[in-house]
């Protein structure tokens, strides 16, 4: 069941890519939404069955095939369905299900309807992949397919500035992580002699603390790239280029949790390592970096971008202090109100014909109103009001903190208020003030519908027992929030949420405040220089070498040096050479499937 929920996907992918164009709009759009419909039934069935086994054997493994045998080293492509799998599944093909639907709508009359439902359904595929794979190498797969996806979609609109740019940048990063993914891979092999997930859990006390360290480090670069936690957060930003239910799938709900599930997925190695402290720590300091920057954000899509780097970090901090099944807990809450946002500013920007910027926004609360309402329960969710999903997830995350001392509960109502007062800022700015004179273009039904679907997933979310549903195979204890954190964090949000509405609500006092701050204000809309010092470190190198070998520009180097050496492939075709390397590698791999034992 679970390799067709895979399949389905890349099926539909090809069909899509292939013969895409001689469809029409409805039927590029059917075949999509069917496909991840189709794998999320397959999913639930998947779930059904699970829910049948005793809580501690809660665990099937898929049939496969020898994909490599070296010596005494055998490497079985399987899938592997526990708690955790099934619960990122069930978002992935659940929200990733909704999403496409509200995509038909937003994407109508796009001349690249094909290729851009085409790339939707690979990400899917990949995601599934990479969250049911039983083995490092297997997830390593999906992986890498995901971040090719992502790239392809951000650069959608390739014709528009800066899209391909902001594609490139994501790959770049995401295959500095990938890098670390290899090297956690080879300290497995090498020291335990398995890269089977399960199988390095169960050893991991076999594994020198000197080498999880060196493992660790890796998976922390891996996550960090794909999750943007701190130094590796600046592409998620900028990855807002393209269109909003790519940022809605691939950087609100699916994606960016892929870093989140690798660290809770190999957690003991984490723990072997005694690098708790540090993971807790690069999440407490992405969660307040990300709080900081979305509060001067003046495109709506950025704020909400930044918004999720905070809420990865804080899931990051919750790893960090061993509470893996609430950091899952708030993972699962947040692919829901996170998703609505997106879908509800997208409708705004539809709306709008294609205004971004929160200074052509304002007063479309009555002109708007069922985006107004999905966006403010959202919202409220968001900020961790009592009785919405993200009270039960992110409170919990405070509860944790509190008991790990004053630093950590500190660094925790920090973020808690950062969030109230940029979801605060965000919902003025966009719904209230004085209204904005454009014409407006109401969503119809296939974008409202999966938007509401969202927004009650938003409300009761919470309510639906992930912990006890994980924590039999994650370990640890079902945290419940104590009374005492849960007064104190949301009295620290609603202070923050008045102070930021009142700052806001009169564009007179904003401008003031503004003006008052500017040289702060600079500095948080760039990311506080850490996004710069990244890209002249990493991504221009790179992208200077590449272009150079294309013909592209001057050498970046002496003659004598790379650029001498590059110099044949300025007239090389690279695009051919690529096609031909990637076909040769796929007849390879389906010849070693074919012939494993």
């Amino acid at each position: 069941m679970l390799w067709v929920a895979v399949a389905v996907p890349v099926i539909s992918c090809v069909v899509l890519a292939i013969a895409g164009e001689r469809l029409g709009a409805r039927a590029i759009g059917g075949i999509a939404c069917a496909s991840v419909f189709i794998s999320f039934v397959l999913v639930l069935l998947a779930f059904g069955d699970l829910l049948g086994l005793a809580s501690g054997n809660r665990v099937r493994v898929s049939g496969g095939w020898t994909w490599l045998e070296l010596g005494d080293f055998n490497l079985q492509a399987r899938l592997l369905f526990d708690p955790l799998a099934a619960l990122l599944a069930l978002i992935v093909t659940g929200v990733g299900g909704l999403i496409h639907v509200y995509a038909v709508g937003y994407m109508e009359g796009d001349p690249g309807c094909a290729r851009f439902f085409s790339e939707l359904n690979g990400f899917i595929a990949a995601m599934l992949l990479l969250t049911l794979a039983d083995s490092v190498p297997l997830l390593a797969v999906g992986w890498i397919g995901v971040g090719i996806a992502s790239a392809l979609l951000i650069a959608f609109w390739h014709e528009r500035a800066g899209t391909v740019m902001a594609g490139r940048k994501a790959f770049l990063y995401n295959m500095v992580g990938d890098i670390g993914l290899i090297v956690a891979m080879a300290v497995f092999i090498h020291k335990l002699g398995t890269v089977d997930m399960a199988a390095i859990n169960a050893q991991v006390a076999n594994l020198p603390k000197s080498w999880a360290i060196v493992a660790v480090i890796g998976l922390l670069l891996a996550a960090g790239a794909k999750s943007a936690q701190l130094p590796l957060s600046g592409w998620l930003p900028d990855a807002m280029a393209g269109p909003t239910p790519v940022s809605a799938l691939i950087h609100a709900a699916t994606m960016v949790a892929a870093g989140i599930y690798l660290l809770i997925r190999l957690f003991p190695v984490i723990d072997r390592s005694n690098l708790n402290g540090l993971v807790a720590t690069i999440g407490a300091l992405t969660g307040l970096y990300g709080g900081l920057c979305a509060l001067v954000q003046p495109n709506l899509k950025r704020v909400l971008a930044y918004s999720t780097v905070s809420q990865l970090g804080l899931m990051v901090f919750a790893i960090g202090m061993d509470a893996t099944a609430v950091a899952a807990f708030h993972l699962a809450t947040h692919a829901a109100f996170k998703a609505v946002l997106f879908l509800a500013a997208g409708s705004v920007i539809h709306a709008l014909g294609g205004e971004e910027l929160l200074d052509g926004m304002g007063g479309l609360a009555r002109r708007l109103p069922q985006t107004t309402i999905a966006f403010a329960i959202a919202a409220l969710a968001l900020a961790g009001t009592p009785g919405l999903s993200g009270f039960f997830s992110k409170d919990a995350i405070v509860d944790v903190a509190r008991a790990h001392g004053i630093l950590s509960y500190l660094a925790a109502l920090a973020i808690s208020a950062l969030t109230a007062a940029y979801a605060t800022r965000a919902f003025v700015r966009t719904f209230l003030g004085p209204a904005n004179p454009a014409h407006l273009h109401p969503p119809g039904p296939v974008m409202t519908v999966p938007q509401w679907i969202l927004t009650i997933l938003a409300v009761i979310a919470g309510y639906i027992p992930v912990q006890r549903f994980l924590v039999p195979r994650l370990g640890g204890e079902i945290v419940t929030i104590k009374a005492q954190s849960a007064v104190v964090s949301t009295l620290v949000a609603l202070i923050a949420a008045a102070i930021t509405w009142w700052l806001m609500v009169d564009p007179m006092r904003r401008r003031r405040l503004l003006t008052g701050g500017m040289g702060l204000h600079r500095w948080l809309l760039g990311g506080m220089g850490l996004d710069a010092l990244v890209n002249e470190v990493v991504v221009r190198p790179v992208l200077d070498v590449a272009d150079f070998a294309q013909g592209a520009r001057p050498p970046p180097v002496d003659e004598r040096g790379i650029a001498a050496a590059l110099s044949p492939l300025r007239s090389a075709n690279l695009h051919r050479f690529v096609a031909g390397l990637a076909v040769g590698a796929l007849v390879l791999a389906f010849y070693l499937m074919r012939v494993g034992r």
